[in-house]
This record gives C-alpha cells, sequence and structure tokens, in this order.
C-alpha cells in the first residue's frame, strides 16, 4: 500500500522559513523585520540599521497543519460539513485549554494583525520547492485572531480546530458541536495587506509595544510577572531613544507568555 504524502517538517522549520523570507518580501522602499528573542546580545550592534523609520506591528503565532484527505476524519457535527476533503486543519489547544488562545484573542483587541499562521502545503516537495522560491509565505494562510468567535460551545473535553480549504478565504473553527466561520488572509494576499497598514513613527510604534506588553502581562498574570524576564530587571523601563533595546524586551515577553513573534513593517532607511 502506498503512503500518501504528507508535511513532516517541524512547526520550528516552518516558522523559520517564513520569518527569513520576510526580509525578502519587498525589494524597494519598504521591509519588514522580524523581532526575534535571539536578538539579546545583537540588540543595538547595527540592528537599529535593520528596522524601519515607520513601521506597523504585525504578531504571529506558528502552527502546524494536518492535511485531511478523508472526509470521514471530521468529527460528527450537528451541521452538515461546509466543504468536503481535502482540506486543512491544526488544534487550537489540548483537549478544554483554550487558555492560550482567549489570550491571544484579548490580545488581538491591542493589535488586531495577529494572526495563527500555518502551511497550505501538504507534503515536504511541496515545501521545499517553496523554500527554495523564497515562497513560503506565499503558501501559508493566516487566521485572524480578532475575529475568532468567543465562544466555545460543549462541554471541556472537547477538542476544537481550525479547518481551512485550499482557494477558499473563510477558514473555520470547528468540534463536534458545530461550525464557526472565521476569516483569513491566503498568502498571495499578505503583501497586499502589509501595503494597506497605517505606518507610525518607529520609537513611538516601539515604546507602545513595549508599555501595552508589560501592562497585559500585568493584567492576566499578575504585576510580580513584570518584574523580571530573565535577568533584565523591568524597572530599567527602556527610553525611547531605546528601540533595539525595547524591542528586544518586548520581544521575549511575548514569546514567553504567548508564544508569539513580532514581524515590524514599515518604510526602509535610506
Amino acid at each position: 500500500m502506498t503512503r500518501k504524502p504528507e508535511l513532516t517538517i517541524s512547526e520550528f522549520t516552518f516558522a523559520y522559513n517564513f520569518l527569513h523570507e520576510q526580509q525578502t518580501i519587498f525589494k524597494d522602499e519598504m521591509i519588514a523585520t522580524p523581532i526575534l528573542p535571539s536578538l539579546h546580545e545583537e540588540a543595538g550592534v547595527g540592528f537599529d540599521a535593520c528596522l524601519p523609520t515607520r513601521a506597523a506591528c504585525f504578531i504571529y503565532q506558528f502552527k502546524k497543519s494536518r492535511y485531511i484527505v478523508r472526509s470521514n476524519a471530521r468529527r460528527r457535527n450537528r451541521d452538515p460539513p461546509p466543504y468536503p476533503a481535502p482540506f486543512y486543519r491544526f488544534a487550537l489547544r489540548q483537549k478544554g485549554n483554550y487558555h492560550q488562545h482567549f489570550l491571544l484573542k484579548a490580545w488581538s483587541e491591542l493589535y488586531p494583525c495577529t494572526f495563527y499562521v500555518a502551511p497550505e502545503m501538504h507534503d515536504n516537495q511541496t515545501f521545499f520547492q517553496a523554500a527554495r522560491a523564497g515562497e513560503i509565505w506565499k503558501k501559508s494562510r493566516f487566521v485572524f485572531l480578532n475575529l475568532c468567535q468567543e465562544d466555545f460551545t460543549g462541554t471541556s473535553t472537547d477538542q476544537h480546530f481550525i479547518e481551512y480549504k485550499e482557494g477558499q478565504i473563510q477558514p473555520l473553527i470547528c468540534s463536534n458541536h458545530g461550525y464557526k466561520l472565521e476569516k483569513s488572509l491566503m498568502g498571495d494576499q499578505l503583501r497586499e495587506y502589509y501595503l494597506s497598514q497605517k505606518l507610525i513613527p518607529i520609537e513611538d510604534l516601539t515604546m507602545k509595544l513595549f508599555h501595552n506588553t508589560i501592562d497585559f502581562i500585568a493584567k492576566n498574570w499578575g504585576v510580580e510577572h513584570t518584574k523580571k524576564l530573565g535577568d533584565v530587571p523591568f524597572s530599567m523601563i527602556p527610553q525611547k531613544r531605546e528601540i533595539a533595546k525595547s524591542l528586544q524586551l518586548s520581544s521575549n515577553i511575548l514569546s514567553s507568555y504567548l508564544g508569539v513573534t513580532p514581524v515590524l513593517f514599515g518604510e526602509r532607511r535610506s
């Protein structure tokens, strides 16, 4: 029996390739720059030169999707399936544990450009072809967190998924209690969506991101969590001119607490 092709790359490999490509999407006066926690040692050493002068902030959480080829892989639902197999699926969290999903949704009220990002590729060959062409981002799906439905019906043991079908812009949140239509971007729409955003000075964006991050952690985890992250005391609030330091701190916190990565899009320095 021939085994069906499947995508076996890790979530980390998908995220790494996607983020690396962000810096090459634009070759003109625009730039997209990922802010990674690993920039701790590099912050302030030439990093400022890689940042846009005015920017918008995108927040990404990466997911690895499965390619479902049989309709009977879907759980029983009260409503008829809105589309037949094949389709892609990823789980929000383990059964009954949707705390992070709701936190991300709350964060997305501050930053509407907060997305789940998952591959729209069903096997390794397709992935590596896209990677060689620098087009992983074109073969990805972006689900808006701020447009996800608030309520999950059912019991705490229910498993909820997000599902999407190639070529169809509306993904689903679904379980054995029915479907809720959401909204998403397909990969080839990302560049246009970047260009539609309002840009603000990088200094203002940086400090707003830092203070919003600190306030969000204090509200949802308690003030004691905002006192330290690693060896960096948060009483040492960065000054407005300390862009690299502030971005690195924000990225560390967001990665640790929400599992997300910021990407700044904006105007390239001349």
